[in-house]
């Protein structure tokens, strides 16, 4: 078969690898002179089109036909590593004004997202019809559905992307040729792909794969590179991936002295081949042992020492939380039952866990069980159809509990606009309210979504029971005189942003940034809290817009250190909802930036509504933040004192709600 390789124009190659992660017979060729490595033969037009246009690409390669909330969560985490990559490298000139840049292979845009963030123009382009219209409709940008080929913008970037395509292409110099073309003068190219330095997989038959028909060393991509008119910036290796940042410079060096050696590819693959593939014994052992895992973490806590003294309590909730507000929240339960009832001991159970009839026995054995509090009626957190809640219980397992339940300050956390409960929800919660020797929900507007799914006669056992960070103060001395402190936190969510944002996540964050803005031009500090890794993502918009800020990390603390660090603030902006309850129940004002009912649903059961602005909604929100900030700044002495009333008649009614508990717990017993 007569073929000249791309690199080096040379005919001199053999086969290197027959077979493909699939089983099929796939020739891929070693050329013997520079290394590169390409299947042959290459696939027709037609082929190329039935792969990427018609969907059958993205069934296998990325999972489904269209991206699903998952999918994107996955992309997106992958996006922001690779910005904050290309931030290392480049610096400010990230953060662009009238810049243009365009992602070959898009998909459904998740780069791109953050791009745009940063201030740039940008353009995708994504064969896949279904990727491309979903991008379009999830983050507001264009992409087109076409080839690199076919594109044509009438107009040159200054940042060109491509991830996990030069593989799939036929001709690699015509794509870098484009390219090139594309790019203005000292225009940048961020490129990624698999190497075979350093395979994936558990041998090289799951490397090698029928639609990647190019296969690059570290060294062949670099001569590619620069056999193209690019210089080498930075090479890094991202995951099993290697990364190049290179800048168009005509000027580059003799690509040929870069060219890989063959025999080091083939002991490469050979190695790698040395591995072997898991057997279904071994497959179906390691989910076995992973079951007994999650089993015995279930049941450790009831193999602790039994004081017999004390009223035995099963708590079931986060207690390995990622979120620090759930950390915190599970943590301010239990301070709450031992600071009315001292001679409590509680064993702690992880919500998510599997139940079983084990873990039934088990729960049996105490005096009381507490469920909460957080936000666990909520269907996509631990999604399941046992329950269609978070703790996936089924209805035959919860019959058999005999221990009486407390449901303890949980939220109805379902988000605007998101899908129903599975239909065993409305089952799984009326069987848990009749276990239940009180069943309290941490809002009104909870109460009131939860009363839609059943009788009056139901309903009347559901009581008002506030989340228990929302007076921390009992359990911790705030400080006191802190209106010399100009220091402004703000907390951003960006967990299920789409709904939150509702298509206008830049132009409402850019808003949240200029309001800040305004402040640290006088000299206020402004601190971005971090509860969870994604909450850092604010500083793209902010830094965008010249905003000046501190990332205060705190993922993952327990109460003590986060109250050490909330109760520093002048006052908080949070869009989560413990990075509200959280400062509130430390006497600190805040400013809610309400994306989710529940946010609104606290701020009315307070009766301070005015402490809260709807973020979607507001069309002057720069003018608002900045209003509500200069309010309380200068009425500190009032809103101070209206948050201790409002937490005394939380607190009051807590007290209230945990001796009704024991006291229906003794008439039980």
């Amino acid at each position: 078969m007569s073929y000249k390789c791309e690199l080096c124009d040379s005919e001199k190659k053999s086969v290197l690898y027959s077979k493909d992660r699939n089983g099929k017979d796939v020739n891929n060729f070693i050329c013997g002179e520079c290394g590169f490595v390409f299947v042959l033969p290459r696939p027709s037009e037609e082929v190329k089109v039935e792969l990427y246009k018609e969907g059958l690409f993205s069934l296998e390669g990325r999972g489904s036909l269209a991206p699903d909330d998952a999918k994107f969560k996955k992309t997106e985490a992958l996006a922001y590593k690779r910005f904050k990559l290309l931030e290392s490298v480049i610096g400010e000139d990230v953060f662009s004004k009238n810049k243009k840049t365009v992602e070959i292979g898009c998909g459904a845009g998740s780069f791109l997202r953050y791009m745009s963030a940063a201030g740039w123009e940008v353009t995708g382009i994504e064969p896949d019809p279904v990727f491309a219209l979903a991008g379009k409709e999830r983050y507001g940008i264009n992409i087109e559905s076409t080839f690199l080929e076919e594109f044509d913008p009438g107009y040159k970037f200054d940042l060109i992307s491509t991830f996990h395509v030069i593989e799939h292409v036929e001709e690699v110099n015509a794509f870098l040729s484009k390219i090139n073309l594309l790019l203005n003068d000292n225009g940048i190219l961020f490129i990624e792909c698999p190497t075979i330095d350093k395979m994936y997989g558990p041998n090289a038959d799951f490397f090698f794969w029928d639609v990647h028909i190019n296969t690059f060393s570290n060294l062949t991509l670099k001569s590619f590179l620069i056999k193209h008119g690019f210089e080498i910036v930075e090479q890094t290796v991202f995951g099993n991936f290697i990364n190049y940042i290179c800048r168009k410079n005509p000027s580059s060096n003799d690509y040929t002295k870069y060219f890989d050696r063959p025999a080091r590819i083939e002991e490469l693959v050979e190695k790698k081949n040395k591995g072997e593939k898991p057997t279904l014994r071994q497959i179906l052992g390691k989910a076995k042992l992973n079951l007994k895992k999650k089993i015995k973490s279930a049941l450790k806590s009831s193999k602790q020492r039994i004081d017999k003294n004390k009223i035995q309590i099963a708590h079931i909730g986060f207690h390995n939380a990622g979120n620090t507000g759930d950390v915190v929240l599970f943590e301010s339960v239990r301070l709450l039952f031992k600071s009315i009832k001292k001679d409590i001991q509680f064993s702690l159970f992880n919500v998510h866990d599997q139940v079983t009839p084990e873990l039934i026995k088990t729960l049996n054995k105490f005096d009381l069980i507490i469920i909460g509090g957080g936000g666990l009626f909520l269907r996509d957190t631990n999604p399941n159809e046992i329950s269609g809640w978070q703790w996936a219980c089924p209805n035959d397992l919860m019959e058999k509990i005999t221990t009486p339940i407390a449901v303890f300050a949980v939220g109805y956390n379902r988000f605007r606009n998101q899908e129903d409960f599975h239909e065993n929800f409305r089952k799984s919660i009326a069987i848990l309210m009749d276990k239940s020797v009180s069943f309290g929900i941490r809002n009104t507007g909870s109460i009131n979504k939860l009363k839609d799914y059943y009788t009056p006669e139901r309903q009347k056992q559901i009581i008002y029971q506030p989340c228990s960070t929302t007076f921390l103060d009992k359990y911790f001395e705030s400080v006191e005189h802190i209106s010399e402190s100009n220091k402004i936190a703000v907390n951003i969510a960006f967990d299920r942003h789409s709904m939150r944002f509702q298509g206008k996540e830049k132009q409402v964050l850019y808003n949240v940034a200029d309001a800040l803005k305004y402040f640290s031009d006088k000299g206020w500090q402004i601190d971005v809290i971090s509860h969870v890794p994604t909450d850092q993502e604010a500083q793209i918009w902010f830094k965008a817009r010249g905003l000046n800020f501190n990332i205060v990390n705190i993922e993952k603390q327990h109460v003590g250190k986060v109250a050490d660090v909330y109760k520093q603030y002048k006052v908080v902006l949070g869009m989560r909802g413990h990075a509200q309850m959280i400062p509130f129940g430390l006497s600190v004002p805040i400013i809610t930036l309400s994306t989710h009912d529940k946010m609104m649903y606290f701020l009315e059961d307070i009766q301070h509504t005015e402490w809260g602005i709807e973020l979607v909604k507001e069309n002057n929100l720069k003018e608002e933040i900045i209003n509500k900030v200069n309010y309380i700044n200068d009425n500190y002495p009032l809103v101070k004192k209206q948050i201790a009333e409002a937490q005394e008649k939380l607190w009051q009614s807590s007290k209230n709600n945990i001796e009704n508990i024991f006291s229906r717990l003794k008439n039980k017993t």
